[in-house]
């Protein structure tokens, strides 16, 4: 979650709508919180084409478009109606669109080719250590099913 200067200093360095006119983020399932009073609940699955500048022109659109993964959001109000707390990117399913199973504008600047070079940026894939527990996780139910 972003604090409120970091909020709005992060989303004041690009024009979103600039940069995909189209974007839709089709929001649905809002819920409020039983356990958290002033906390909503809600998910979006945006998608939109990348066709203008980003980022004060620094990254050039390429056409392409993205269909996000669903993704969880969620806003807590403090007790005069102003908003303390927003959070964004949670992925629920990341199996579906075409943004590699990344969130927010990780996941958009993915699905239209213009990623960070960061390895945050990049879709999940298991690290060595996790592959190797696999490796032998599968062996170990082998040997256990041919006896």
């Amino acid at each position: 979650p972003l604090n409120k200067e970091t909020y709005l200093e992060t989303v004041g360095n690009f024009d979103i709508r600039q940069a995909f006119p189209d974007i839709n983020p089709r929001f649905s399932m809002f819920s409020c919180d039983p356990l958290e009073p002033g906390r909503v609940w809600f998910f979006s699955r945006v998608q939109g084409t990348f066709t203008g500048p980003f980022a004060d022109g620094a990254i050039k659109p390429t056409g392409k478009s993205f269909d996000m993964p669903p993704e969880t959001i969620s806003v807590i109000f403090d007790k005069d109606g102003k908003v303390i707390r927003y959070t964004v990117g949670a992925v629920v399913d990341r199996l579906r669109g075409n943004s590699g199973g990344l969130g927010g504008i990780f996941g958009i600047l993915y699905a239209v080719g213009r990623p960070f070079p960061f390895r945050e940026a990049r879709p999940w894939r298991k690290s060595l250590g996790f592959r190797l527990f696999d490796f032998v996780g599968n062996l170990l139910r082998k040997r256990s099913s041919s006896k």
